[in-house]
């Protein structure tokens, strides 16, 4: 019963946040299946600090919601981490500085957060990074977890942070590769329980346990 009441709480806070910027339809962009034009739209309100923030909230929110089976339901959710994708990429013009992306209990398909930076990240429930892949920098550092992290598959090309990372539990790399650094450039800092094994042939080098 408390764990029931517990999960209607949560969905129904992530719902009264999706319905109090309905007049800033913010809600509809991210919940209707047919308006992913709506949700680029939302993404170009670059210069107000309040609107980015808002618009993260309430994308994270979304995302945190149970995914759909639908192909329209998975196209609006992916069209909903492309816009995070862009706005947390410190290269880009695009970028939104200080962002707080609260993905608790996020399901993330087919995410690549290319030379992303994640300067405050939190997750309370299961996150999944399944078969991601960072094109850039992996940024972790300080991140939060209370549930289990999951990196599986995921592919690391270049610099990876997760320096005081704090997860409650083991965070899952396995299967999870690093790309080639043939002159030994690279800064790579991996969570306490995992290190980088020998290169294969191709050059990509596999996260083994330490334990």
């Amino acid at each position: 019963m408390a764990l029931w009441l517990a999960v209607r709480k949560q969905r129904s806070t992530e719902l009264d946040l999706l319905q109090k910027h309905e007049p800033h339809r913010l809600a509809e962009q991210v919940a209707a299946d047919t308006r992913q034009h709506q949700l680029r739209t939302a993404a170009d309100a670059r210069e107000d600090a309040l609107a980015r923030r808002v618009i993260a909230e309430v994308l994270c929110a979304y995302l945190r919601m149970p995914p759909g089976s639908t192909a329209e339901e998975v196209q609006v959710r992916r069209a909903a981490q492309k816009i995070l994708e862009r706005h947390t990429h410190p290269g880009d013009i695009r970028h939104w500085p200080g962002l707080f992306l609260d993905f608790s209990g996020a399901h993330l398909d087919r995410v690549r957060f290319t030379g992303c930076r994640f300067e405050a990240i939190l997750f309370t429930g299961f996150a999944s990074f399944i078969s991601a892949r960072f094109d850039g920098e992996g940024n972790f550092q300080g991140a939060q977890s209370a549930d289990q992290v999951d990196f599986h598959n995921a592919r690391f090309v270049d610099d990876v942070n997760f320096g005081d990372a704090e997860f409650a539990a083991l965070p899952k790399l396995d299967q999870a590769e690093a790309g080639p650094d043939h002159l030994k450039l690279l800064q790579r800092h991996w969570p306490a329980g995992w290190t980088l094994g020998d290169p294969e042939d191709d050059g990509w080098a596999p996260l083994l346990r330490t334990d």
